[in-house]
């Protein structure tokens, strides 16, 4: 089956590139998944949330959480900034869906698209100022 399309002249993906710095954000869209293949620090099949965040009404930052003994440093600031760590010793469920509107404070750094292009980083959340 054809699909129509109306042709327009190509432009190019134009993304807002902040300055490190720490910045308020807003998540719009969390998907859980399982990473596909072992890696340095993460075994094939690790439970993960990639997230979507809006960061300081400006720009799109993209980052994962993987449920890892290596990495649940980082799901614990995550928790911590949204306001929903349950406090050390506990367990939560954390489903997906339920983090879309979750608002915090991130570190951002800024790194490099494999085309070599300036990218935005999460370099960690932050709960202190929040």
């Amino acid at each position: 089956m054809a699909i129509t399309h109306g042709a327009s002249e190509p432009k190019e993906q134009e993304y807002k590139v902040l300055e490190p710095g720490e910045y308020p954000f807003e998540v719009v869209d969390a998907t859980e998944g399982k990473t596909a293949q072992d890696g340095p620090k993460l075994k094939a099949g690790t439970p993960k949330i990639e997230l979507k965040l809006r960061v300081n009404d400006e720009a799109t930052v993209y980052d994962n959480l993987f449920f890892s003994t290596n990495t649940n440093w980082k799901v614990d600031a995550f928790l911590k900034s949204i306001g929903t760590h349950p406090g050390e010793g506990n367990e939560i469920e954390i489903d997906a869906f339920d983090l879309v509107g979750a608002r915090g404070m991130v570190r951002v750094t800024k790194g490099k698209t494999k085309a070599g292009q300036h990218k935005n980083e999460v370099g960690g959340y932050i709960w202190e100022k929040f």
